[in-house]
């Protein structure tokens, strides 16, 4: 059987310690900046050394996230925090911007960067590229099916994999949707989680009667019945997602992770896991699951385990008939219109006051709010379960095993060596080793001294021993000896290292022109509007491109397949597709280019133009123009959208095919019979749908620029796109005349 590590994730110290002593091969973390879960407890730089040095004492190896986007201002800070980790022994970071891997890559050569799902990898060919440019592993999409993974796994380098947790509805990487609706970007690690949010979905207008309205919200991933298939994949790390969790959490499920790969016939703990937390558990993408079997549309939140029903409320009070037994300052929730939520402080039973209530009991506990009989009571936090669970971290459980070697001569100081991986100390007594004049010391005796290490993180496993005949020692001294190699090993382990860094080298490349505008189109309408006028035209419609080959080609953003497309000119969008030698190549704005040293890393890639990521403000836009000059000393040949509605995410769920129909096909047509929105209060966004069924979540107003054209031409962009979705033919038409105008005052 193939080994595969076990990766639990740390949003704080406890969190750390219950990953390292509840089985974790490594953890992954973040620092006070640059991470994707901006509001987890993370880590500052003192903590940092010492989770480091925690984790490295077991030979736990350590993760650093660093997956967000870059802006001009931070690039630079980013690479000394980086290169503060690297000096300081972490054994990767885990990074999403183009632009870090550009500068980590040529000048930290040794070390190690791992690819986050948000750089959106999730074909053989965004593998192959990402292996090419220095990274070590992927950690693909969360979309990837089993299937896909065995393929991937095959091609050189490792693919770490979530197996646990929170699902997102889009794709990594690709939301927008929490930047539009609140100006928290998911790309810096502020997602405002909108995807749990209730919505209507519209058919040609009309409500559909959908089972519940959060119809954006995953259930969450749990693949520990198909641990041991998973593992025959290929794969070699497997990830629990829960930097955001609490201790307790990150400590069971890994418990359960280490068990069910360590043992064959382990069966998990499920009502232990839903009591900790889930909202409906799901193999999700990974075994294909569609529909309801993926989403709960029903509650967002923590499900729990149902324990009883409420019988009756008067004086303030809820009466409850428990199927499940209650402890009090346990978490219930009762489930009704209004959701109410309470922890048992105080639990009556037949008037008294107790501490514990078994099954069938009938009990009450204080509340305000009237609560209508017949409502389900859920357990949402168990504390006695709690409590066992911190045991398993906070009393030590978890060893090292380390190997001695003592030396005792008469007349020298008694020497001990510890040997812990590539780590070695030897420490000396200053007292010197005598000859014995009564009983002398003896191996079992020096054996018994030195293994009694349970306060450190070390059990000394092997000792090789070598000692005169007839030798006296105090056992103060042996244990003297003991305490100080334990801790010189210690700080050995903690001790930065030294790190190769070279300058920053780079190949010239030279600029290619431009046309001054192309148009993107979606309809074939829109395409018979556009003839008249001389300019460039993509399309992201495969559909229309087969009838219209002459077209260009916006390549899909997901494409398991790696597609295609024999375009004379083509504007690609994920990696897989900048991994292929199209001609006329240009990147698109899904690649999140923020920095001039991510632009760069599209531009060593043949593209001949790139379009700036749409969450740059207007100053840092001008920003990175100047930041791209000074570095490289020539004007990049940039894009902008004037005239564009965002996607504001791609998912592999489809809403329409979810309560459209009953036989849940892939291919169901429905987009091609029916128009669909999605409603959030009174903001309705329109849905799109490709060839591939993917879903495109768009933003409900066209982002209109046209009359900033002179604004972006003097800071150096001299290229232009315009963007149609849903327009009709008169304003496409219109559209193009607003353009003329404007970039002719």
């Amino acid at each position: 059987m193939p080994t595969v590590e076990l990766l639990a994730p740390a949003g704080n110290m406890e969190a750390l310690h219950a990953a390292v002593q509840n089985g974790a091969d490594a953890v992954y973390l973040a620092g006070s900046l640059y991470g994707a879960r901006a509001f987890a407890g993370n880590f500052n730089r003192e903590e940092m050394l010492e989770a480091i040095a925690y984790c490295h004492n077991y030979q736990v190896k350590v993760y650093v996230t660093m997956n967000t986007i870059l802006y001009p201002n931070e690039i630079h800070e980013a690479y000394e925090y980086a290169k503060f980790l690297h000096q300081n022994k972490v054994d990767a970071l885990i990074i999403q911007d183009f632009g870090l891997l550009e500068l980590l890559h040529k000048r930290l050569p040794e070390l190690e960067l791992h690819a986050s799902t948000q750089m959106h990898a999730h074909n053989l060919n965004a593998i192959r590229l990402l292996k090419d440019a220095g990274i070590t592993r992927v950690v693909v999409a969360r979309e990837t099916p089993i299937e896909l993974i065995r393929k991937m796994s095959a091609l050189g380098v490792e693919i770490e994999m979530f197996v646990y947790g929170a699902l997102c509805v889009c794709y990594s990487g690709q939301c927008y949707l929490s930047a539009y609706q609140g100006n928290r970007s998911g790309n810096k690690g502020e997602c405002a989680q909108p995807c749990r949010l209730t919505y209507e979905l519209l058919q040609d207008g009309t409500p559909m009667n959908t089972k519940g309205n959060h119809l954006l919200s995953p259930k969450d991933l749990n693949t520990l019945s198909r641990t041991q298939e998973l593992i025959e994949s290929g794969v070699s790390s497997f990830k629990i997602e829960g930097r955001m969790k609490r201790p307790e959490y990150v400590g069971f499920v890994t418990s359960q992770y280490r068990q069910a790969m360590d043992q064959a016939t382990f069966k998990p703990d499920i009502t232990s896991l839903q009591k900790l937390f889930h909202r409906g558990f799901t193999e999700g993408h990974l075994f294909s699951k569609r529909g309801f079997d993926l989403m709960n549309p029903v509650r967002p939140n923590h499900v729990g385990i149902p324990i009883g029903t409420v019988t009756g409320y008067r004086n303030k009070q809820v009466f409850i008939t428990l199927s499940h037994s209650l402890n009090q300052q346990d978490g219930i929730r009762i489930l009704g219109k209004n959701d109410q939520g309470f922890i048992t402080n105080r639990i009556y039973k037949n008037g008294l006051l107790v501490n514990h209530a078994e099954p069938n009991d009938t009990i009450a506990i204080d509340c305000d709010h009237y609560i209508q009989k017949g409502s389900t009571v859920v357990l949402t936090s168990d504390i006695q379960q709690l409590k066992q669970i911190r045991n398993t971290y906070q009393k030590q459980q978890r060893y090292f095993s380390i190997s001695a070697k003592v030396t005792a001569r008469i007349n020298h100081p008694f020497s001990l060596t510890l040997m812990h991986g590539n780590y070695q100390v030897t420490v000396e007594s200053t007292e010197l080793v005598q000859m014995a004049q009564k009983q002398p010391l003896t191996s079992p005796k020096i054996q018994e001294q030195l293994t009694k290490t349970l306060d450190t993180p070390f059990l000394i496993s092997s000792i090789e021993i070598d000692i005169d005949k007839n030798i006296f020692l105090s056992l103060k001294t042996i244990n003297e000896v003991r305490r100080n190699s334990i801790q010189l090993l210690l700080a050995e382990i903690a001790k930065p290292q030294k790190i190769i860094e070279l300058p920053y080298v780079f190949d010239n490349i030279s600029s290619v022109s431009q046309d001054k505008l192309t148009l993107h189109i979606h309809t074939e309408e829109q395409y018979q509007a556009l003839q008249a006028y001389n300019y460039p035209i993509y399309t992201d419609s495969y559909e229309l491109w087969k009838q219209h080959p002459e077209l260009g080609y916006l390549t899909s953003r997901v494409n398991e397949e790696d597609e295609t497309i024999p375009a004379s000119s083509t504007y690609v969008r994920e990696l897989g597709q900048l991994y292929i030698n199209h001609p006329n190549k240009k990147g698109d704005i899904y690649f999140n280019i923020t920095n001039a040293y991510a632009a760069y890393f599209l531009f060593s890639h043949n593209c001949q133009s790139i379009c700036l990521s749409l969450e740059l403000s207007d100053l840092q836009k001008k920003d990175f123009m100047k930041q791209y000059q000074e570095i490289y000393h020539t004007v990049p040949v940039v894009e902008y959208p004037l005239y564009n509605r965002s996607e504001l995410m791609v998912s592999k769920y489809c809403a329409a095919n979810t309560y459209g129909t009953k036989t849940q096909q892939k291919h169901c047509n429905l987009c091609k019979q029916h128009l669909y929105h999605l409603k959030q209060q009174n903001t309705i966004y329109p849905l799109q749908f490709d060839h591939n069924c993917m879903m495109h979540i768009l933003q409900p107003e066209v982002d209109n620029k046209l009359q900033q054209i002179k604004e972006y031409q003097s800071i150096g962009i001299q290229s232009f796109s315009i963007r149609f979705t849903q327009e009709s033919t008169k304003e496409v038409k219109d559209i193009i005349e607003q353009f003329i105008k404007a970039s002719s005052v």
